[in-house]
C-alpha cells in the first residue's frame, strides 16, 4: 500500500469521514444524527474524552484516513448498570445523556478526582481496526492499534475499559483479545459487549494491554493553565503561537514559562542541575527542552488530579 502508518489527535474537520467508516459509533438512535453530531463535537473539547485517527502518511504529508479510535471516561454507576443489565446500543445512550443535560460522561473535576482514587472507567466508542489481506498488514494495523490507545490514555488511571464492537471484528480479533471478556453477545443484532479490567490484564502473562493500566501519580501538581502550555508547546506550538491559542500575550507566555520552571525546581532541581557543582541551567531555551522532554514520558503531569475530591468518586 506504500506509505508510513501514523497516528494523531481527532480534529473536528476528520469527524464526518471517520463516522461514515464506522455508523454504529455515531449513537444517534436515540438523539438523531444532527443532535448526535453536536454531542460528538462538544465531547472533542471534554476532559473526559479522547480521540486517535491513524493514517497513511506520504512524503511527510498526511494521506488517506484509515480508521479511528476514541474513549470516554463515565461514572462508575453507568458502567456497573450498563455491565448489569447488557443491551446493545451503549453509544447511544452516552450520546443521549449529553444531549439531554444529563451527562454520564465526567466533567473535569471527576476525572481529575478519579485520577488520584479509584481510577476511570472508560467506554470505548470506536475502535481502531480496518481490514487486512495479509498477515504482515494484520500484524500493523494490531500494533497501531495498541500504540494509539496506549498514547490516548497515558497519564491515567484507567480502571477498566467496555465496547461494543461488531461481531464481524470481534470474529477477525478472536484469538488476539484474551485481555477481553465477553459480557454479553448480542446475536439478533450480530454486536458484542467486552470488557477489560486491570486485574483481568494483569492476569494474562505478557499480555500488552498491560500498557494501558501503568500509572504513576504527578509529582508536579501542575495548574490547568501550565498544562495547557505544555500541551500545546509538545505539539510543536511556539510562543507566539502559544500567546494566540491561550489568549494572552507573549509576556504572559514567557512568565508562565518561568513559572513552571520554579515549580519544577522546587520538587525536581536535579532536572536543571550540571555536571560541575553548584551549578544550574539558567537559559530558558535549554530548560524548556529538559522539561518537554520529561513531560513526553510523564503525561501523568498533563491530566486532571485533584486529591481533595477523590473521596466523592468511586
Amino acid at each position: 500500500m506504500g506509505g508510513q502508518l501514523i497516528w494523531r489527535e481527532l480534529l473536528e474537520s476528520d469527524l464526518e469521514e471517520c463516522l461514515r467508516m464506522q455508523p454504529d459509533a455515531l449513537g444517534h438512535e436515540l438523539a438523531g444524527r444532527d443532535r448526535a453530531m453536536k454531542v460528538w463535537k462538544a465531547l472533542l473539547r471534554s476532559p473526559a474524552f479522547s480521540g486517535r485517527v491513524i493514517e497513511r502518511a506520504s512524503n511527510g504529508k498526511r494521506g488517506r484516513i484509515l480508521a479511528f479510535g476514541s474513549s470516554v471516561f463515565v461514572s462508575a454507576e453507568f458502567l456497573e448498570a450498563e455491565t448489569r443489565h447488557p443491551r446493545p446500543g451503549i453509544n447511544s445512550r452516552i450520546i443521549a445523556s449529553v444531549a439531554e443535560g444529563k451527562p454520564v460522561v465526567l466533567s473535569h473535576d471527576q476525572v481529575a478526582a478519579g485520577n488520584a482514587g479509584a481510577g476511570l472507567h472508560a467506554v470505548f466508542l470506536a475502535h481502531v481496526w480496518w481490514k487486512t489481506s495479509t498477515p504482515v498488514e494484520f500484524s500493523e494495523m494490531m500494533m497501531m492499534s495498541l500504540g494509539s490507545c496506549v498514547d490516548a490514555h497515558a497519564g491515567y488511571r484507567l480502571r477498566s475499559i467496555i465496547v461494543e464492537t461488531p461481531g464481524e471484528v470481534m470474529r477477525m480479533l478472536r484469538g488476539h483479545t484474551g485481555d477481553f471478556e465477553i459480557v454479553r453477545e448480542f446475536q439478533d443484532v450480530d454486536r458484542v459487549l467486552m470488557r477489560m479490567t486491570r486485574e483481568r490484564a494483569s492476569a494474562v502473562a505478557g499480555s500488552a494491554a498491560n500498557l494501558l493500566f501503568q500509572y504513576r501519580e504527578p509529582l508536579f501538581r501542575l495548574r490547568k493553565p501550565d498544562q495547557r502550555l505544555l500541551i500545546a508547546a509538545l505539539r510543536g506550538s511556539i510562543d507566539r503561537e502559544l500567546a494566540d491559542q491561550l489568549g494572552c500575550s507573549l509576556a504572559a507566555v514567557k512568565k508562565r514559562w518561568r513559572s513552571i520552571f520554579d515549580q519544577i525546581e522546587d520538587v525536581m532541581p536535579e532536572m536543571f542541575a550540571l555536571p560541575a557543582a553548584g551549578n544550574k541551567l539558567q537559559r530558558g531555551p535549554q530548560r524548556r527542552h529538559l522539561v518537554l522532554s520529561y513531560m513526553r514520558e510523564h503525561y501523568e503531569e498533563l491530566r486532571p488530579f485533584s486529591r481533595d475530591r477523590s473521596k466523592n468518586h468511586d
